[in-house]
Formats: structure tokens, C-alpha cells, sequence
């Protein structure tokens, strides 16, 4: 999480929605009252939104058991831009309390920005373990990268995301 990261959530809040598959919707979550938080702040919030998207994974209608897979549509968002992917899951593994999925997604975009056009490929994989019962609790690791062109220059980014996520 940028600048001083997490410790600098400490006491503030943000919405977010989900597809009724269990998606976040990264474009319909808001930093509450960002106009009090300092910049580094409003940043290391993003960057947070951010991450709950990439971690929260839409399941499909019917029921599911260990090796199970699916496609669903989802989005990532990767400082401040929503790219829509479709991630390909994978079950692992599932008993009564836990789950285990491993996920992927690669994606060709295209958008504008400050220094010119990007024309890219965002790409991720990882796996995410969670709680049959709270879809709060949740354990994630998670990689991407994006390759191609902004502007005239070479395009490189690559993230990795730890993410732990207790709640009651």
C-alpha cells in the first residue's frame, strides 16, 4: 500500500459494493470523507480499494466442489484505472469452515493517460483462502504485472499483494 501505507488508514473508512456473485465493483467504492485525508492518505486508500478488488472473486450460480472451475467477469483496478478482466478460477480445496482457489486472469487494454495512450496487457495469478461463512475473513496472495507501451516508453509494472482480512 503506498506512502506510509495501511498506518495511515488507521480510523478511516471506505464503502464498497459487490456484484451479487461476491465481485467488488472497484468503480463503486468511495473513501469516506477523502476530503479530510491528506494525499498520502487518499493514495494508500486507493491503493487498498485497489486490493480488495483483486481478492474478491465472483462464484458462479451453481454449487461448487474441490477442483471445480470457472470463468467470471470481474475488474482490477490498478492506481486509479478499472480494467476489466475475466478471471479463471480454480477450487482447490473446501471443507465445512474454508476455502481454496487458485485465480488467473490476462487481459489486452487500452486507455488514456497523462503521458500518452497505454496500450498493454495486465496479467495476475495467486491463490485465495476464506471463510465458508464471513466473506470478510479472507487470505490472499496475489501477482500482477503490466507490459506494453505508455506514450512512447515501455510499459512495466509489477505488483505482488499479501492481503489478510479479518472480520466479525
Amino acid at each position: 500500500i503506498a506512502g506510509p501505507g495501511v498506518n495511515a488508514l488507521v480510523t478511516r473508512s471506505f464503502e464498497q459494493s459487490f456484484t451479487s456473485t461476491g465481485a467488488a465493483i472497484p468503480e463503486a467504492s468511495t473513501l469516506i470523507d477523502a476530503a479530510s485525508m491528506t494525499p498520502e492518505q487518499q493514495q494508500s486508500g486507493r491503493a487498498l480499494v485497489d486490493a480488495v478488488s483483486m481478492i474478491s472473486v465472483g462464484f458462479p450460480p451453481e454449487p461448487v466442489s474441490a477442483g471445480s472451475a470457472w470463468t467470471t467477469d470481474g475488474t482490477v483496478g490498478n492506481h486509479g484505472s478499472v480494467i476489466p478482466v475475466t478471471y479463471h478460477c480454480r477450487l482447490t480445496s473446501l471443507d465445512a469452515s474454508t476455502y481454496t482457489m487458485e485465480v488467473s486472469y490476462t487481459q489486452a487494454f487500452s486507455q488514456p493517460s497523462d503521458a500518452g495512450a497505454v496500450e498493454a496487457t495486465i496479467a495476475g495469478w495467486g491463490t485465495i483462502a476464506g471463510s465458508v461463512s464471513n466473506p470478510l475473513i479472507v487470505s490472499a496472495t496475489l501477482h500482477q504485472t503490466i507490459d506494453g507501451i505508455q506514450g512512447a516508453e515501455p510499459l512495466n509494472n509489477d505488483t505482488s499483494i499479501a492481503f489478510d482480512g479479518t472480520g466479525g
